[in-house]
C-alpha cells in the first residue's frame, strides 16, 4: 500500500492520526507528536520517514525474518528521526539551491518576493507567487486563506532549507535605499527586519518606555521561523512567530514577547484592531460567538504553553499584569499553583531615529516597551553584503 500512496499536502490532524496508526513505532506517545512536527502531516513524508526508521533501526542488525519490535527503543527512534530531518533539510536545500542559482537578476528578486511574502504573510495586499517551474519542485503547497492564494513550505525540513536560501539572498536595492536614508515604507521595513531577525540566531535590542527612558534590553531568538496557528501550536522559547490577518494587534511573537512593528509612531499606531488594550481585555467587552471568553494574550499563552493565564491591565496603575495558574497534586490532594509571568513584555518597534516623548501615552501605557531605529546597522547589520547565491 505505501508504494502506491501519493498525496502532496498536509492531512488533516484526525486522518493523519489513523494513517499513523499503520506505523506501530512511529504511533507511540512519545513520538507521534514529533513525526507531525517533522512530517507536517504529509504522507510523502510519512513514507520516507518509515522506511528510513525500519532500514535504519527496526530491522538493522537481526538475522531473523521475525523482527522483534520490542528491541526497539523510543531513544534509538527519535534519535534516527533526527537524522532523517537534517538529511531531507539537506536534499531539500540542494534541490532549492540548484534552481535559484541559475536565475537571473530580475528572476531571483521576484522569487525573494515570493518567500517573503510564504514566510513573512502580510496583513493586506496581494501576494506573490513562484513561477510553475519551483513548483514543480516540490518544496511548497499552496492553501486558500480568506480567498487568497498563500503558499506554505511543505514540511520542516523544506521550510529550512528554503529560509537557508533567503538568508542568503541580499535585500533588494531600493529597500536598502529606504532604511539607509530613514524612509522605509511598512512593507520595506518589515522585510529588512525580518531579515535580520533570521539571520541572526539572537538579536539585542535597547528599549526605552514610551517617554524616551532607558529599560532593560530585550533578546529576540529565532533558531526558528512559524506562521502562527489557530489554535497556536506548542512552541519552544526560540521560535520566532509570524501574527497573520486573524491576530491584528501584534506582527511577532518570541516566546511571551509580543512585537508590533510600524513606520507610524506609537501614538497614530495604537488604534482600531491595533490597540493593545483590546488584546488584553475581557472577551464579554467586545462582540463573540464563542463560549471561550479568554482574551488574546491568554488565549495564546495557553495553547503555546499551557496551564491558565489570566492577562489584563491594571486601570489604577495601568500595568499589565499576567500570571500562570497550574494545578499540582500534593499529599493526593488537588492545589492551584498561580505565578506572576515575569517575562510577558509587548515591544513597539518604530522606523524613527531618536527616543520616543509620548509623555501622555506613557501614563496609559507604562510597560510598554519602545525600540527607535538609531542607527541601521545597529538593528539591523550589514544587509548589504552578498551572502552567497
Amino acid at each position: 500500500m505505501w508504494n502506491l500512496l501519493e498525496f502532496v499536502t498536509p492531512l488533516s490532524d484526525t486522518v493523519f492520526d489513523k494513517l499513523l496508526q499503520m506505523e506501530p513505532i512511529l504511533s507511540g506517545a512519545a513520538i507521534k507528536d514529533q513525526v507531525k512536527e517533522i512530517t507536517n502531516r504529509v504522507p510523502g513524508e510519512l513514507v520516507n520517514m518509515a522506511a528510513q526508521i525500519h532500514r535504519e533501526v527496526v530491522t538493522a542488525g537481526q538475522q531473523s525474518a521475525v523482527i522483534d519490535l520490542g528491541t526497539v527503543t523510543d531513544k534509538d527512534v527519535l534519535s534516527q528521526m533526527r537524522v532523517f530531518q537534517e538529511q531531507r533539510h539537506q536534499a531539500f536545500y540542494e534541490k532549492a539551491y540548484s534552481y535559484f542559482r541559475v536565475l537571473d537578476s530580475f528572476q531571483q528578486h521576484s522569487h525573494r518576493h515570493a518567500l517573503t511574502d510564504m514566510f513573512l504573510p502580510r496583513k493586506k495586499g496581494g501576494l506573490s507567487g513562484f513561477d510553475y517551474q519551483f513548483d514543480d519542485l516540490g518544496l511548497t503547497y499552496r492553501v486558500k486563506i480568506r480567498g487568497r492564494r498563500e503558499y506554505r513550505p511543505l514540511c520542516l525540513a523544506a521550510k529550512d532549507a528554503l529560509l537557508d536560501i533567503y538568508k542568503s539572498m541580499s535585500l533588494p536595492r531600493n529597500i536598502l535605499t529606504a532604511i539607509s536614508t530613514g524612509h522605509p515604507t511598512d512593507d520595506q521595513f518589515e522585510d529588512a527586519l525580518f531579515t535580520s531577525l533570521v539571520r541572526f540566531s539572537e538579536t539585542i535590542l535597547k528599549t526605552t518606555d514610551l517617554a524616551g527612558n532607558e529599560k532593560t534590553s530585550i533578546v529576540i531568538r529565532s533558531n526558528s521561523v512559524k506562521v502562527l496557528e489557530n489554535p497556536p501550536s506548542v512552541v519552544g522559547e526560540n521560535v520566532l512567530l509570524r501574527c497573520s490577518e486573524g491576530y491584528p494587534r501584534f506582527d511577532y511573537i518570541n516566546g511571551r514577547t509580543f512585537i508590533q512593528v510600524s513606520v507610524s509612531d506609537f501614538t497614530a499606531h495604537n488604534v482600531g484592531t491595533a490597540n493593545i488594550e483590546k488584546a488584553l481585555e475581557l472577551s464579554t467587552a467586545r462582540p463573540t460567538n464563542s463560549s471561550d471568553y479568554r482574551n488574546q494574550i491568554e488565549y495564546y499563552l495557553e495553547h503555546a504553553f499551557g496551564g491558565q493565564h489570566k492577562a489584563s491591565i491594571d486601570q489604577k496603575a495601568r500595568k499589565f499584569i499576567v500570571t500562570r495558574t497550574d494545578t499540582i497534586h500534593n499529599d493526593g490532594q488537588q492545589v492551584e499553583n498561580t505565578r506572576p509571568v515575569e517575562d510577558f513584555r509587548i515591544v513597539y518597534i518604530h522606523r524613527k531615529c531618536g527616543k520616543p516623548n509620548h509623555t501622555g501615552k506613557v501614563m496609559e501605557f507604562p510597560n510598554v516597551l519602545h525600540v527607535s531605529l538609531d542607527q541601521p546597522q545597529a538593528l539591523f547589520g550589514d544587509l548589504s553584503s552578498p551572502q552567497g547565491l
